[in-house]
């Protein structure tokens, strides 16, 4: 137990000296060469209002007014598309469930069969629209604001050109054929 004491009494003063270090870094009082493997990545945390901005890639960088409008206009489209994808796959969705109602009325193995493949097709569509959501975010955070507010305008547009008139019945629908059959 003392021995354990000893080696982590130790560890402790050397991340304390790491720390003193790095601070020392920082104030200007390095007065003797430090070979530390601290680095230092800085991330905005704020939005910025600039043209010059970087999203996803480093070769996706605008360093003029006219590729920053390019990719504002490109982010609003993506945003548009993410609706298209969205409604999409909520109506695909809707025919799956009504076909496999279907089929639990007439259980054949064929419609089983075809029920599992379905699946499948469902759920690799579901986990590419999530991949595919989770770069949206990303680009979000790059916390440019004309950047953010193209992608969230862009959404919002989608939203109002695909939604249906009767999507809200029809996933509530849904969620009730689900829990009630």
């Amino acid at each position: 137990i003392v021995l354990y004491c000893v080696i982590d009494f130790n560890s402790l003063i050397h991340w304390s000296k790491l720390l003193t270090m790095d601070h020392q870094m920082h104030t200007g009082q390095d007065h003797q060469p430090q070979h530390t493997m601290v680095h230092h990545m800085s991330m905005d945390m704020v939005f910025t209002y600039g043209y010059e901005t970087t999203l996803l890639f480093e070769s996706w960088k605008t360093t003029t007014y006219m590729e920053y409008l390019f990719s504002i206009l490109f982010v609003f489209c993506l945003g548009v598309f993410r609706e298209k994808v969205k409604n999409n796959y909520a109506s695909t969705l809707g025919s799956f469930v009504e076909a496999a109602n279907k089929a639990t009325n007439v259980n054949s193995a064929t419609t089983n069969s075809n029920n599992s493949e379905g699946k499948m097709i469902l759920s690799i569509s579901y986990g590419l629209m999530y991949m595919y959501d989770f770069i949206l975010m990303l680009i979000g955070m790059s916390m440019n604001a004309g950047i953010f507010l193209s992608l969230c305008t862009g959404v919002t547009f989608g939203h109002y050109k695909y939604i249906r008139a009767h999507s809200m019945t029809d996933s509530l629908s849904l969620q009730a054929s689900g829990c009630h059959s």
